[in-house]
């Protein structure tokens, strides 16, 4: 039998996972033993200053703190896990309430787990190369290379373990894209291509073929972001920077929709919001990440010990970073922010335009689409002011919430 669809991207997934865990875990193994144990390992990154368990500063302008990181975790969370079309996709294929919480418990562990295992590999990594900053000496061209030198300088000799770690790369990255492509073919089909003239034309047997152009297109329009991304300083503020600034004036979108009962629901202010509400919410992150991306301020990076290190550099290494030209402060927000930024704008003009516009539409609003506590919000105020008339969602229109 031949498996597509949502049923193949999970299994190869799967397979997919237990290869990167596999990868990561060899490699974390390693440098551990390098250095001398986990306790070694720890000591090297206190005595650097690169454990910062407690930063509690508040201050929106540094790189990170103990808050950035939650307030980023926690819409990052929101922006995967709550309207992401891969995990949508897998929680409305399972069969009950209980499985799909089931999965996503799995899910969080399984994560959590992962998230431990790469922490240990920047850790022990930096702590084998904690007295001869490959950056500095020229090894390598940008920071986010560490890990693929580390391979090739150290583990080399290792029979199979560079091509575990190459396999874990590809297995990371097509777990992802696999689901990014599937997912995008199957929205771009069931809300533009179905109902289609072109499509409604076609012959049954030929439709397939259209989810397999969509997600050609998609793989190019991919392979092609990737080319640009290698422009960047580092793919992994880059790849937050893009959630950001994307998918967070959507994730404000949907929260839009879920806490404010008001929010318009008729075709023209859909409209409107999509056009206008989510461009005002990309638009100011976007030009925070341009400049972001374009800051020529980093991190600072290791001090050098020469006696350690096997290449000589005839350039000076600054020890600080220098200031640069004066940039005005929002620009300077923590990348760790963009999330937090876009989702507030959307949910802002979103609200404000809502009520200027159209304060009260004719339609109800069902319980199954706000939040319990925002209903009941909105039901206390109408019976607070049902002298005015205004109109109420009553409970002919309401459709319980069931767990299938």
């Amino acid at each position: 039998m031949i498996l597509g669809g949502v049923r193949a991207v999970v299994y190869t997934d799967i397979l997919q996972v237990f290869i990167l865990l596999a990868g990561v875990m060899a490699i974390m193994a390693t440098a551990i033993m390098e250095v001398g144990g986990i306790s070694r390992v720890w000591d090297i990154a206190w005595e650097h200053g690169r454990v910062e368990l407690w930063n509690i500063n508040p201050d929106p302008l540094q790189r990170h703190s103990l808050w950035m990181v939650i307030i980023q975790g926690y819409f990052l969370s929101l922006l995967v896990f709550g309207m992401g079309q891969p995990q949508v996709q897998r929680i409305c294929s399972v069969s009950t309430w209980n499985k799909a919480i089931g999965a996503h418990y799995l899910n969080l562990a399984i994560f959590i787990l992962l998230l431990i295992c790469c922490y240990l590999v920047g850790l022990s990594v930096f702590a084998v190369y904690a007295d001869c900053d490959p950056l500095a000496t020229g090894e390598i061209k940008k920071a986010d290379q560490i890990l693929p030198f580390y391979v090739i300088d150290r583990l080399s000799g290792i029979y199979g373990l560079p091509g575990l770690f190459v396999a874990s790369l590809y297995a990371g990255g097509l777990s992802s894209y696999s689901s990014q492509i599937n997912a995008v073919a199957a929205v771009m089909w069931e809300d533009f291509l179905k109902d289609s003239a072109w499509v409604a034309s076609m012959r049954e047997e030929r439709r397939p073929y259209v989810n397999v152009l969509v997600s050609v297109i998609t793989g190019m329009i991919g392979v092609v972001a990737g080319i640009v991304s290698t422009q960047v300083g580092g793919v992994f503020q880059a790849s937050q920077i893009i959630l950001g600034t994307i998918n967070a004036p959507l994730l404000g979108l949907f929260l839009l929709g879920m806490c404010c009962p008001f929010a318009n629901k008729l075709i023209t202010d859909l409209v409107f919001a999509n056009d206008k509400v989510i461009f005002a919410g990309s638009l100011e992150v976007l030009v925070m990440a341009f400049e972001a991306l374009h800051e020529e301020s980093r991190p600072l990076r290791l001090e050098v010990s020469w006696p350690k290190t096997k290449v000589q550099v005839f350039e000076g290494l600054l020890k600080e970073t220098v200031p640069p030209p004066y940039v005005f402060p929002l620009y300077l927000m923590s990348y760790t922010l963009y999330s937090l930024v876009g989702v507030s704008i959307t949910v802002f003009v979103g609200a404000v335009t809502s009520v200027v516009s159209k304060p009260w539409t004719t339609q109800k609003t069902g319980k199954i689409y706000v939040h319990p506590t925002f209903y009941a919000l909105q039901r206390r105020w109408e019976k607070r002011f049902a002298s005015k008339d205004l109109p109420s969602a009553s409970s002919q229109y309401l459709v319980p919430l069931k767990r299938y």
